[in-house]
């Protein structure tokens, strides 16, 4: 449940596979947790989407 809120909150899955988020998010959190993880989640998601669009390909 977790990673499926996670999924349809974020577009972390553009750069990361559906394996892979299941690998960051394979413990469960309970809905108490989740609420206090997502603020984690937009961080992650931020640093993910950076890395991404940060790179450039030379004019040359």
């Amino acid at each position: 449940m977790a990673l499926d809120f996670f999924i349809s909150r974020t577009s972390c899955l553009k750069v990361l596979s559906y394996y892979t988020a299941l690998v960051l998010f394979s413990q469960v959190i309970s809905e108490e947790k989740l609420k206090k993880a997502y603020f984690l989640l937009l961080i992650l998601e931020k640093v993910l989407f950076f890395k991404k669009t940060n790179y450039k390909k030379p004019f040359f």
